[in-house]
């Protein structure tokens, strides 16, 4: 780069009168050299998408060479309109939409790492993360099933992120609000509803404690070590599940996961510790708002075969039904992006 009065490419460029900076496609290496030498307005609106390098730490590599000048801007209350973490066939992205500036950075790496990302950006590190929580959203405000700040989303070979060998810190996050489901194999959409269906159990340290009773001959205080385990939901905030997939297998997937996850109304429950023999019992996980089948979109034969219901609800698929059945009236459910009810298709 070098300016009109021959200045050094390392020299800064201002743009006084810049009102849109745009980087798309562009590897994360490029923008780190041109970044910094570029000073422009603060209410430049600016978009940005990027792969992140490869097998480097994304905050040594990218984040503080790139935007650490912004970073106050980044985590200042009411910046942050929305995330979307995705594992999608065509790749793996963070989406984070900012008043001023959308930023994709793709070629995202497992799942601590992920986080790590999440945390520069100041998610789940400070108070104004209250307002992403799914619990301090109003119920009137996921129509249709798309205003949940920050989501989660998976397509078919992505299922290990929830196996991930080592503690996989996002299944942690209470402000993922919304889980959404692509194209998948049945195995694989069996494999999610059913990890959501019931809590993670961690091993906490074992403690010491002296044994009670009598002592054995030559023995004076023995100690025993006890093991604890404590239970967690996976996904504790989530209260909105889109799955692609209308067909039966999903819906009664789906029908399992409520009855495990939320019993009662749609508002979650501790596990029930007596019948899992664990102790302490899961905290509540937040309460369901809305579920939604099929994409407007889809053009898929699957899909129009499914799109259309009958007027008469009688005649509707039975494990849609089921799951009606199973759901107060209170919480949303859409069909191709109809909203229903067991009194038939909403206008």
């Amino acid at each position: 780069m070098e300016t009109n009065d021959g200045a050094p490419d390392s020299a800064v460029v201002e743009l006084t009168s810049l009102r849109k900076l745009t980087f798309n496609e562009v590897e994360g290496d490029t923008i780190q050299d041109v970044m910094p030498r570029l000073k422009f307005p603060s209410d430049c609106k600016v978009s940005l998408k990027c792969a992140l390098p490869y097998g480097r730490d994304p905050r040594v590599s990218f984040l503080d060479p790139v935007l650490s000048q912004y970073r106050d801007m980044f985590q200042r209350v009411g910046e942050i309109i929305r995330v979307r973490i995705s594992y999608e066939i065509r790749g793996s992205y963070v989406i984070l939409q900012f008043l001023r500036w959308d930023i994709i950075l793709q070629r995202l790496p497992n799942p601590p790492e992920v986080l790590d990302i999440l945390e520069w950006f100041g998610i789940g590190t400070n108070e104004s993360d209250a307002a992403l929580h799914s619990e301090n959203l109003p119920i009137n405000s996921i129509l249709p099933l798309s205003n949940i700040p920050v989501s989660l989303e998976f397509c078919d070979g992505y299922s290990w992120m929830l196996h991930w060998q080592r503690p996989n810190p996002l299944l942690n996050l209470g402000w993922i609000g919304r889980i959404k489901l692509g194209c998948m194999t049945f195995y694989t959409y069996g494999d999610i509803l059913s990890h959501l269906a019931k809590p993670l159990v961690t091993p906490s340290p074992a403690t010491t404690t002296t044994a009670s009773g009598p002592e054995p001959a030559g023995n004076s205080g023995s100690e025993v070590a006890m093991q604890h385990v404590a239970e967690t939901w996976p996904f504790p905030g989530l209260c909105e599940l889109a799955v692609q997939s209308s067909e039966d297998f999903v819906l009664r997937a789906v029908t399992e996961l409520v009855k495990a996850r939320w019993p009662s109304s749609g508002v979650g429950l501790g596990h029930n510790r007596a019948a899992s023999g664990r102790s302490p019992a899961a905290q509540p996980p937040a309460r369901l708002k809305g579920v939604g089948f099929g994409w407007e979109d889809d053009t898929s034969p699957e899909s129009e075969r499914r799109r259309h219901l009958p007027s008469d609800v009688k005649a509707w698929p039975s494990a849609l039904l089921d799951l009606l059945d199973v759901l107060a009236e209170e919480i949303q459910v859409f069909w191709f992006g109809k909203r229903i009810s067991k009194a038939g298709i909403m206008d």
